[in-house]
């Protein structure tokens, strides 16, 4: 009948989306990875960036790289063994890393690879700066991953996100 052949071709051409996870993986699958041993964590990045690590370890707050490609910028910094952010949540963090900053921000919790995180966007001029902060779920440790860039690009950056231990 004509109702079967219009609902048959329907289907045939029809695409069928792929899950966001499969898709997400396949567009990080030809990144690099930045590989953290001491804090327990990688993350994988477009190969248009260049990677500068800081080996200088300081007390409480360590700057452990930068990814720079033109002009964008993406920092990774750790935040461990804190006595007043421990057992603490990554909101409560976020906001006291940025509550006297003079910055008007806001502050969304979300969950990224299982791991629980908060999304500060800072208003600074001429663009919005973002912070992601994870915890790990095992020891007093953050690791906070800011940019400038492009939301979508850290988004999917971000997703790659895995603590190691």
């Amino acid at each position: 009948s004509l109702t079967k052949q219009l609902a048959q071709s329907l289907i045939q051409a029809t695409p069928i989306p792929s899950p966001p996870e499969a898709s997400a993986q396949e567009g990080t699958a030809n990144w690099k990875t930045y590989t953290n041993n001491l804090y327990t964590f990688r993350i994988k990045y477009p190969e248009k960036f260049n990677l500068t690590e800081d080996t200088n370890k300081k007390d409480f707050y360590d700057d452990l790289a930068s990814l720079t490609f033109q002009d964008t910028g993406i920092n990774i910094r750790a935040i461990y063994n804190i006595d007043v952010y421990k057992n603490s949540k990554p909101q409560d963090v976020a906001e006291r890393e940025v509550m006297d900053s003079g910055f008007k921000y806001n502050i969304t919790d979300t969950t990224i690879s299982g791991y629980a995180v908060a999304i500060t966007v800072l208003e600074t001029t001429p663009k919005f700066h973002t912070i992601a902060t994870l915890a790990n779920p095992n020891k007093n440790l953050f690791v906070q991953i800011s940019s400038d860039t492009d939301r979508t690009e850290l988004d999917q950056i971000l997703s790659t996100f895995r603590f190691t231990q």
